[in-house]
């Protein structure tokens, strides 16, 4: 019988995913995972950093743009920002107007910490334009001349 896999084997296998497959989105979970692994062991930590700075990707700077991140669709570097520098700001307004995965990133991440959050409110609409007023049509009859 196969025995359970331990976390330490699962935290290779992330590490292997991470340096080795083709596929971006895949590269990007296995990044998550390694992350999520940071928090308690910091072995964890290298494979992700090195990923990162081969894509050039400074987690510090995502998080203080990330409304701009957001409207690039940078969803995958989003996520790993908000676990190492998440505010209670940004995942507000990430679980208003992210993507579900994002929005599954911030459930977690709020609670994890304790926090019960709400989605930001939408920034106030422009006021409105005042309606142009439509032309009166002349009223029936009022044409017509009396006899």
């Amino acid at each position: 019988m196969p025995r359970a896999r331990g976390p330490l084997e699962r935290l290779e296998d992330a590490s292997l995913v991470l340096g080795s497959d083709p596929d971006p989105a895949v590269q990007w979970r296995a990044a998550w995972a390694l992350e999520r692994f940071g928090e308690d062991v910091p072995a964890a930590r290298g494979p992700l950093d090195e990923f990162l700075a081969h894509g050039k990707m400074d987690l510090g700077a995502i998080a203080a743009d990330y409304r701009g991140a957001l409207k690039r669709g940078q969803e995958e570097p989003l996520i790993l920002a908000l676990e190492r520098h998440g505010t209670r700001e940004m995942a507000e307004e990430l679980l208003r107007a992210g993507g579900p995965r994002v929005r599954q990133a911030v459930e977690r991440w709020a609670r994890l910490r304790g926090y019960t959050i709400a989605p930001s409110p939408p920034p106030p609409s422009p006021p409105a334009k005042p309606a142009k007023p439509t032309p009166k049509s002349p009223r029936r009859g009022a044409a017509r001349s009396r006899r």
